[in-house]
């Protein structure tokens, strides 16, 4: 199976955008829009601290900027490659919130599916949508599909092999999410991807659902719902820290309404 790449991290004392990490997991399988999105970040994070070294460890060099400049050259638009990557990025999510989604109905007693819980998150974005509101994955991020097929077309099948990633990237959001003084939600910044003890927790949920996966078949389908040989998995020398049993809150009522509509 294949094995994750980690790229620039851990990183340096100095934070810098275009984590190859990040980039691998908007693009799983393009090597050629992960390297397109690491330049874009970095050609424009170098051009924007060009002028004021106290902003970066080192000046960058004409070797540094050279290829950088290259890839953008020879690239789209650095607004066309970061409208590209909020949108896979949202796709993503949503295939990580239907792994989520599997493992949580399946807790509470439901038989979960992939078809099923592409199926509940297009419930929630059409009754949603049907009151000009907006429906979101425990990560915080919209469900832009109100399909049950587009669901599983555009998400779930060209981002399955890295859905444990990104459901816990939906669990990491929702756990860090904190609420102003009047209540409302403020989405949290991705600040595991720096600091080294919350990302190994990241890893380790991802760890964690990567196995869930591997393990859950669900009826009447004879093959479980991750394919072990394809899903990526995190290098067998990280050491990742011990997790709790996973223990799901209980299900709205949105989301059991669905379930009681669903049909096979």
């Amino acid at each position: 199976m294949p094995v994750f790449d980690f790229g620039d991290w851990p990183p340096g004392e100095v934070r810098r955008p275009g984590f190859r990490i990040l980039a691998t997991m908007c693009y799983p399988k393009n090597s050629l829009r992960r390297h397109e999105l690491h330049a874009a970040l970095l050609a424009e994070y170098y051009l924007r601290v060009s002028e004021d070294p106290a902003a970066w460890s080192r000046p960058p060099s004409s070797e540094d900027l050279r290829p950088l400049l290259k890839a953008r050259h020879e690239g789209r638009s650095f607004k066309e490659v970061v409208r590209t990557t909020r949108d896979t990025n949202q796709k993503g999510v949503l295939a990580g919130a239907v792994l989520l989604m599997i493992r949580w109905v399946s807790a509470h007693g439901h038989q979960g599916s992939v078809l099923k819980a592409c199926y509940i998150h297009a419930e929630l974005a059409k009754r949603a949508k049907a009151i000009k509101g907006t429906a979101v994955t425990l990560g915080l991020t919209e469900i832009t599909h109100s399909t049950t097929q587009g669901t599983l077309e555009k998400a779930w099948s060209p981002y399955k092999t890295v859905a444990h990633f990104w459901a816990a990237y939906n669990v990491m959001r929702n756990r860090y999410m904190e609420r102003d003084a009047e209540g409302v939600i403020v989405p949290p910044l991705d600040r595991w991807f720096e600091d080294t003890d919350a990302f190994l927790e990241f890893l380790a949920i991802a760890e964690d659902f990567r196995r869930f996966g591997e393990s859950y078949i669900p009826r009447p389908a004879a093959e479980p719902v991750l394919a072990a040989h394809s899903t990526w998995r995190v290098p067998e020398h990280v050491h990742l820290p011990a997790l709790g049993l996973f223990e799901p809150p209980p299900l709205p009522p949105e989301i059991l309404d669905a379930l009681k509509s669903y049909r096979a």
